[in-house]
């Protein structure tokens, strides 16, 4: 095919001096499907790569979570026997230290409700959205 006609070349059947429109059509969908579908691929690995992020940062926190309650635990345990010791009773060393763990609690929960809450919902959010 010479002339005008040489930039649809791949577009004209054999034997005809021009381009043939379903031949064109057909092309042109063909690549849009090739597009849609690695366009999919592209969204399937960013999320696949996010969730694999979000998990990675949740078994982390579970674990940390886990191992400072345990410390935790064994740290009130030790003060409610050191208490239970100074105070002559252990069963009255136990509620106080019960107390002073309620006393955090609540104090954690004012924390979080007033202060934290947002902040942390706006970082998981901004990690989910972030293009790294």
């Amino acid at each position: 095919m010479e002339g005008p006609h040489k930039n649809f070349s791949r577009y004209a059947r054999d034997g005809e001096n021009g381009p043939d429109i379903g031949l064109y059509l057909q092309a042109l969908a063909d690549e849009g499907t090739e597009w849609f579908e690695a366009q999919k691929s592209a969204s399937k690995l960013a999320l696949s790569e996010h969730v694999g992020k979000l998990s990675a940062a949740l078994m982390y926190g579970v674990v940390m979570g886990l191992i400072l309650a345990t410390v935790l635990v064994l740290w009130f345990v030790g003060l409610a026997l050191w208490l239970g010791q100074r105070l002559g009773d252990m069963a009255l060393g136990f509620v106080a230290a019960g107390g002073l763990f309620a006393l955090l609690g609540v104090l954690f929960y004012l924390v979080w409700r007033f202060f934290l809450r947002e902040k942390v919902m706006l970082a998981i959010i901004n990690s989910m959205h972030a293009t790294n």
